[in-house]
């Protein structure tokens, strides 16, 4: 029989077919229904690779075991068997020529066949079908093979008298050879009991001769006619077998959804990552690291990116032990993860802005808005002094020596209601402050701007005569000295005692969470004075308004987004979200909000209103103290033990608004004399000193170049990086340093291009980068004493004709080198070097493209009108890209906006980009892409070779 033909017979095809079938059903119904009820991701991938490895099984199974039953019907005969499990019956011929001695013959033919059918493993063929060779001269090979049947039994019946004869034969078909013949001589008494004898006998020899035949035990005969399947191995293992089975599956299993996790995160989610960090979405490409870290933990170019996205943090509270919950900024409560409890230590957590909760049983929950990396989560690049060992070395930009930043958590039994507790740390305050760090006793502020309802328990409880509340308030602009004759103007449309805006005694319906407006800064004053509270000083409200340093660890363009600048309406308190530094809402926008302080004009009021421009926020306003417009609110402060705000802090603070768009510079012929001041004189020999030093990166090399300065007989230093990329000779970039390089204890060895802030990318990208320690700043810091012996103005020209001299040097020597393209050189301006350095482009003109991060018109009061910075904008005719910060506190915009104006590059040739942020914190990546771009076009394209995908 030929390989076809048996597994025809044996249905492999069919059990293959079938097994296809349901298979791909139990598929699709895991793909459809899997999600639904929430399957775990690798429910699909098992069922899937378990099937596959069941469909070679099932098709041994269906090879090695026989699925049918002994009592079939009748078989077709085209459907071939194994022929070794076959057996036939023939009729028996009756040669006794009595016709009634034929009904003997059949009826033993009759019980031989029902006795081998109970024969297990052995087929037997029908009666019928076998009845059908009765009479018929045809070999046992062809019966057999029609029968499709290996043996074939066939006999005769004699008679004599009384007594009968039957012999019976059983033939191998296949060989055509007799495998068992025998004879049985008995006397006819009893047809049914001689039936059975001889029965009894014949069934047992073929059983025996047959199974001898095929090497296996003879088996009992079994009077049970009970069907049976025919099994080809133990039913003990089976279950081992489907155990292996599902292990093995499991295995694979594994095997396969590891190996296509670790596909997906290095096609899929690590280009997802780097498309995130190009837009600066720091939290998405966080997240996408945690999960490409699951599957492949030292991912090398995950290792590199990792500081692009995160830095990690150290925190600590007041007392220790409170649980830290992070969220971004823009989230929302389901995005609260938990952190660990304080201490914190090198916890990783994305760059850029978030929401820090703090809980601890006790103690009131705290919650802060703080910027990763930041001076207050210990990471911040240029507050590094506490970290390192040598003090010597420590960079401390901001002159906070060891200052503590632990997070006090207030007593929740003694903490008053609805505030929040702003703590006593050292700090910058914006719009007041002198950009030092400025402390003020910690206090408690209202986390909400006051509603109407809080406003109208105040109005029922007679507030409006209650003379506790209003004796005592400074009357100045009031128009009277009676205070009584003063609260009866502040009435509501119907006459009655309330904010302008409300109507017999009461707020309009559904108005009961909007923050009430329409109250003089009288009225707000005496309802403070109502809760036990007391009106906001100027620097209470900006310190609580604004982070540690607001330049460094801006927030303004967060809070911004998130407040209500709609100009359509008010809207309920914390609706919007804009949650301030330490858990304060509205500050920003919704309603503006009075102040104590005194102005030059009025009584101070900030913060903006619905309907104002966003960079309202953090300009400061006035209005006069009986201004009862629907934009005006209140917030309360408190001290910390519930006294009086010093006297110091509620003075008068008088503010004096530049104004930018009138700034006219010099003409020509006095322009003449400032550049005569800043007039170069070369050296007559440059004499450097090369040092190779090591760098921080394999991206570039680094050497130290000492120069003579020209005017005072001493040197200084040049450090010169140059990228390991691309062909000499390479563009520099010069660096022009911010107001911290010259006011802390720094030198050009803290000076890293692969920092926060610095120009590493440039470097990748194959420019050359120098660093000039500018008189002043650096090693050659000035001390406090000569500082201070010194008046500001002729500090100011003494700098400034030095750096012109430091900087022309600089490009001599560079000009003698191979490496360097001297006629491509760069300027690079940061903050004060944004501000102040660019009058050297004016005087010059060697270098031939510039970009200004976060500059501005810096004004010096100290300093004749003429000598001013901005004198030297219009004679500043390279290109020039400014990048700026909307919501800039030391040069807002429209300082900005008039530097960018009075410079003299053509229109086409000059571009300002305002962002949405403040002084130094703009969107990274988007800054490192328009100045590579930007550089690009007007200092040509770097040599080929170089990594100009650095962006």
């Amino acid at each position: 029989m030929s390989l076809i033909a048996e597994l025809r017979q044996r249905k492999v095809f069919r059990v293959a077919a079938a097994y296809a079938v349901v298979a791909w059903l139990l598929i699709q119904v895991v793909a459809t229904v899997g999600p639904a009820i929430k399957l775990p991701d690798w429910t699909l991938t098992f069922t899937t690779v378990f099937l596959a490895l069941g469909f070679p099984v099932a098709l041994v199974l269906a090879w090695v075991f026989d699925i049918v039953r002994t009592r079939d019907g009748p078989r077709d005969s085209t459907e071939p068997r194994p022929a070794a499990d076959g057996i036939a019956v023939l009729p028996f011929a009756n040669l006794t020529g009595e016709a009634e001695q034929g009904y003997l013959a059949d009826g033993i033919v009759e019980d031989v066949l029902t006795r081998l059918q109970a024969t297990p493993g052995l087929r037997v063929v029908s009666r019928q079908s076998s009845h059908a060779y009765q009479g018929r001269s045809i070999d046992a090979r062809t019966i057999a093979r029609e029968l499709a049947c290996r043996y074939v039994v066939e006999g005769s019946m004699r008679k004599a008298g009384d007594r009968v004869r039957v012999t019976v034969q059983l033939i191998d078909a296949l060989s055509d050879r007799h495998v068992w013949a025998e004879r049985y001589d008995r006397r006819l008494e009893d047809a049914f009991q001689l039936q059975d004898e001889i029965c009894d006998h014949v069934v047992a020899a073929i059983q025996s001769r047959i199974m001898h035949e095929s090497g296996a035990a003879a088996p009992t005969v079994a009077a049970s006619q009970t069907p049976r399947v025919q099994r080809a191995l133990p039913v003990r293992w089976a279950i081992p077998a489907l155990a292996a089975l599902v292990a093995l599956a499991a295995v694979l299993t594994w095997t396969l959804q590891k190996r296509g996790e670790e596909r997906r995160a290095r096609e899929d989610l690590l280009p997802q990552l780097q498309a995130k960090l190009a837009g600066d979405d720091y939290v998405a490409a966080f997240d996408l690291a945690r999960e490409i870290e699951r599957v492949t933990p030292n991912d090398p170019v995950l290792a590199s990116l990792r500081p692009e996205f995160s830095a990690p943090v150290r925190l600590n509270t007041t007392p220790e032990g409170a649980k830290v919950y992070y969220r971004p900024y823009s989230g929302s409560d389901k995005d609260w993860r938990l952190l660990g409890e304080t201490p914190l230590v090198d916890v990783p957590v994305p760059l850029g802005v978030g929401v820090w909760r703090f809980e601890k049983d006790g103690r009131a929950t705290a919650q802060f808005v703080m910027r990763n990396p930041g001076l207050v989560l210990g990471n911040h690049p240029f507050s590094s002094c506490t970290e390192k060992k040598d003090e010597a070395k420590c960079v401390d930009y901001f002159s906070i020596g060891k200052a503590d930043f632990t997070i006090p958590l207030a007593d929740a039994a003694t903490s008053p209601p609805g505030m929040v507790l702003v703590p006593d740390m050292p700090a910058t305050i914006p719009v007041v402050g002198d950009g030092g760090f400025t402390r003020i006793p910690a206090f408690f502020i209202d986390r909400f701007e006051v509603t109407n309802r809080a406003y109208k328990e105040f109005v029922d409880a007679g507030g409006y005569a209650e003379a506790a509340y209003w004796q005592g308030l400074p009357l100045d602009g009031a128009g009277t000295t009676d205070w009584r004759a003063l609260v009866q103007r502040f009435v509501d449309v119907t006459g009655r005692p309330g904010p302008s805006n409300w109507q017999a005694g009461s707020y309009p319906d559904g108005a009961e969470e909007l923050p009430v407006t329409g109250i003089s800064w009288f009225e707000a004053a005496a309802y403070c004075r109502y809760r036990g509270k007391e009106l906001p000083t100027v620097y209470h409200w900006y310190r609580a308004a604004n982070p540690v340093q607001e330049a460094w660890d801006s927030l303004s363009s967060f809070i911004v987004k998130q407040s209500n600048f709609s100009g359509r309406a008010l809207q309920p308190v914390q609706r919007m979200g804009g949650v301030g530094p330490y858990g304060t809402y509205d500050m920003a926008g919704n309603a503006r909000e009075w102040l104590w302080t005194q102005g030059s004009t009025g009584r101070w009021n900030v913060g903006g209103t619905y309907m104002d421009p966003t960079y309202m926020y953090a300009q400061p306003e006035e209005a006069p103290p009986t201004d009862r417009s629907d934009l005006n609110g209140v917030r309360c402060m408190r001290t910390l033990q519930g006294g009086p705000t010093p006297e110091d802090l509620r003075k008068p603070f008088l503010t004096e608004h530049a104004d930018f768009a009138a700034l006219q510079p010099v003409g020509d012929a006095a322009y003449g004399i400032l550049a005569a001041q800043l007039a170069y004189e070369p050296a007559a020999a440059l004499n450097p000193k090369v040092t190779e030093l090591k760098p921080s990166s394999p991206a570039w090399t680094r050497q130290r170049i000492e120069l003579p300065t020209g005017y005072d007989g001493t040197t200084f230093d040049v450090d010169l990086f140059l990228p390991t990329t691309g062909k000499p000779p390479y563009s520099v970039i010069f660096y022009m340093p911010h107001a911290g390089e010259f006011s802390a204890n720094v030198t050009l060895d803290d000076f890293d291009p692969a920092s926060e802030f610095r120009l590493g990318y440039l470097l990748k990208a194959g420019r050359g980068v120098a660093v000039i320690a500018f008189d002043g700043s650096f090693q050659r810091r000035w001390s406090d004493a000569r500082l201070r012996a010194s008046a500001y103005e002729d500090r100011y020209r003494l700098w400034m004709r030095h750096w012109r001299q430091d900087l022309g040097r600089t490009i001599d020597y560079l000009a003698t080198r191979p490496d360097v393209d001297a006629g491509k050189l760069g300027f690079y301006g940061f903050s004060m070097g944004s501000s102040r350095f660019p009058v050297l482009l004016a005087v010059e003109k060697r270098i031939g493209a510039a970009v200004l991060y976060g500059g501005g018109i810096a004004f010096f009061t100290s300093v004749p009108l003429g000598e001013q910075p901005f004198n030297y904008f219009p004679r500043i005719t390279q290109p020039v890209l400014m990048l700026n910060g909307k919501f800039d506190t030391v040069f807002p915009t429209a300082s900005q906006q008039r530097m960018f104006e009075l410079l003299g590059a053509p229109p086409d040739r000059k571009k300002h980009v305002v962002f949405e942020g403040g002084h130094i914190i703009l969107p990274r990546f988007q800054v490192q892409q328009l100045s590579l771009d930007w550089f690009d076009e007007y200092l040509g394209p770097v040599q080929p070779g170089a990594t100009a995908t650095a962006k």
